[in-house]
């Protein structure tokens, strides 16, 4: 889901959440991204998002730190390295 307009990203991944919840996708991991004011994070972090990325990341660093979040929730058996 992409969110483009100011803060939409505290209000819809809010809701995203609950409703991931809900739907038994507790295993859901939830990423956001873009220009994104640095004093929302904590409370992006508190509501359940995974990742945080702003500003001026690396594609190749975003996908690092995707790919090690996705792996450490995986049980020890489905790890991928």
């Amino acid at each position: 889901m992409g969110l483009e307009r100011i803060h939409t990203h505290c209000s819809c991944k809010f809701s995203l959440y609950s409703h991931s919840q809900y739907l038994c996708f507790s295993d859901l991991v939830i990423v956001v991204g873009g220009v994104i004011p640095a004093q929302d994070y904590d409370f992006l972090y508190e509501t359940g998002v995974h990742l945080v990325f702003g500003p001026g990341t690396k594609v190749t660093d975003a996908a690092i730190q995707v790919v090690d979040c996705i792996d450490s929730l995986l049980p020890d058996n489905e790890a991928t390295g």
